[in-house]
């Protein structure tokens, strides 16, 4: 037992050590885009504003898809009574002034006014060697979530290491609910954090920074559970649509997980509080409130061992 305790204290005595280590005023916090979530062009990350003094700017371009062309309409998702198809292109819906998949896959800034439409999604980048620099914007609600929800990952072939003004960063900065970019897509890139996000919430967003999907979204998912329409709310249908194949090359790395913290509650997003998500096997729905064996298993496969 002291054995396997030990790395999770070690990682949690070196995060906590970085987080109250006295820093330079002009060096106190990482650059990241201001709330309009604008494409900027980049800027110095060195050099601080000099309209506000210590304020957050804007410091690296917004990674954004192409929108699918208008030869490829947006559409309702399909009828409860049709067949589900995995198409090329996913729904997303505009909030706070970026497009964002299931609720809360952040994809970049939409190309049009439209409130809602569909896009193709490239292919999901890994974060090199499985090293995550990161940093927790001073501002940031549930620092020690933040702290709890790394600590997950000791176990994992991730090393998330302190921002010391690496080219790539995960920065944790404040924000409307609990979202984040799939996968890396390079500068500073930022996974957003409110007040409701707890360790479970946020160790969730993390494994979509590194590259994974939910469970729910899996193309091969109709073989292990059904999707029970008529019990979701029309307005978030579209989060049980199936996700292209290109998008599995990581989810897929393991089998279909019951327990995946990457998992829809049974009851999620239901107008009537009956489960909209069931098994079609003998293991039942309990995704868990940390990293689950089989995500582990997944991380493994797709960032090596340590």
């Amino acid at each position: 037992m002291i054995k396997k305790a030990l790395p999770v204290l070690l990682v949690l005595g070196a995060v906590i050590s970085y987080l109250l280590w006295p820093r330079s005023s002009e060096n106190s916090e990482v650059p990241h885009p201001t709330s309009t979530i604008e494409k900027q062009e980049p800027q110095d990350a060195q050099t601080p504003s000099d309209s506000e003094p210590g304020a957050v700017f804007s410091a690296f371009e917004m990674k954004t898809v192409q929108t699918v062309s208008e030869s490829v309409p947006f559409e309702e998702p399909s009828s409860p009574h049709d067949e589900p198809v995995a198409k090329n292109e996913v729904t997303y819906v505009v909030e706070d002034g970026v497009a964002v998949v299931n609720e809360d896959i952040v994809i970049g800034v939409p190309r049009s006014a439209k409130a809602r439409g569909s896009v193709v999604l490239e292919s999901v980048q890994l974060w090199e060697g499985g090293v995550v620099p990161f940093h927790i914007q001073g501002d940031v609600p549930n620092k020690s979530e933040i702290i709890q929800a790394i600590a997950e990952f000791v176990e994992t072939p991730i090393k998330f290491v302190p921002y010391t003004n690496q080219e790539d960063v995960l920065v944790f900065e404040a924000g409307a609910g609990c979202k984040s970019y799939l996968g890396k897509v390079g500068g500073k890139q930022p996974l957003w954090i409110s007040g409701g996000c707890g360790v479970t919430e946020i160790t969730h967003e993390i494994m979509h920074a590194l590259g994974f999907i939910h469970e729910q979204n899996r193309t091969d998912r109709d073989r292990f559970v059904e999707v029970v329409w008529d019990n979701i709310h029309e307005k978030y249908k579209h989060n049980f649509e199936l996700f292209p194949a290109s998008l599995m090359v990581l989810s897929g790395a393991a089998a279909f997980d019951f327990e995946s913290v990457m998992l829809y509650q049974p009851t999620a997003y239901s107008k009537n509080g009956e489960v909209t998500i069931r098994s079609k096997t003998e293991s039942l729905l309990a995704p868990s409130a940390a990293l689950s064996a089989g995500d582990i298993q997944r991380l493994v496969h797709v960032y090596g061992r340590n």
